[in-house]
């Protein structure tokens, strides 16, 4: 996979985005964020790498009172990747590691 991240001006409600050269895909996905999201979530990694808590964890009573439904096989994933961490949890990674990676392959 190639990712480019890139910060573009927007005008008239419009973004062009050059490619490079070589980049030789012929479908993209394009994930929009305006500022106050990319501010908001810069200051949530800040905020919250080192804390056992995170603002964006949803009860069950915040899924029904808003009719976010889960699928099942996303509830099954959870539920394996749970049981796989108990058997093995030194293979955890710690959210700051994986945000680091993550942004190393941007």
């Amino acid at each position: 996979m190639k990712a480019i991240r890139e910060i573009v001006k927007v005008k008239n409600r419009q973004v062009i985005i050059n490619l490079p050269e070589d980049f030789d895909a012929e479908e993209v996905e394009v994930i929009i964020l305006s500022d106050y999201e990319r501010s908001a979530f810069s200051k949530y990694k800040k905020d919250t790498l080192n804390e056992s808590e995170t603002p964006y964890v949803l009860s069950k009573d915040d899924l029904d009172s808003k009719n976010i439904t889960i699928p099942q096989w996303q509830i099954e994933e959870v539920e394996r990747r749970t049981q796989e961490y108990l058997k093995n949890p030194e293979s955890a990674v710690s959210l700051e590691d994986f945000l680091k990676e993550f942004e190393d392959d941007l």
